[in-house]
């Protein structure tokens, strides 16, 4: 579910970049960067998190008693 939040949260700064491009548009391309640059942080941080958990997960030792 955190995937998906990061991927939605770069797609709308990805558009409210095209916005700010737009004339006379009222978008901030500072605060643009900045969300766009938090967003896509977690996003590779969630990501690989992912994989090392459940993609490449490593074996699991057996009880020893």
């Amino acid at each position: 579910v955190q995937i998906l939040q990061m991927v939605v949260g770069v797609y709308v700064c990805s558009h409210g970049w095209r916005l700010s491009q737009q004339p006379g548009s009222f978008v901030n391309k500072n605060v643009i960067i900045a969300g766009f640059s938090m967003y896509a942080s977690y996003l590779a941080l969630f990501m690989q998190f992912f994989i090392h958990r459940y993609v490449v997960a490593p074996t699991r030792k057996a009880k020893t008693l």
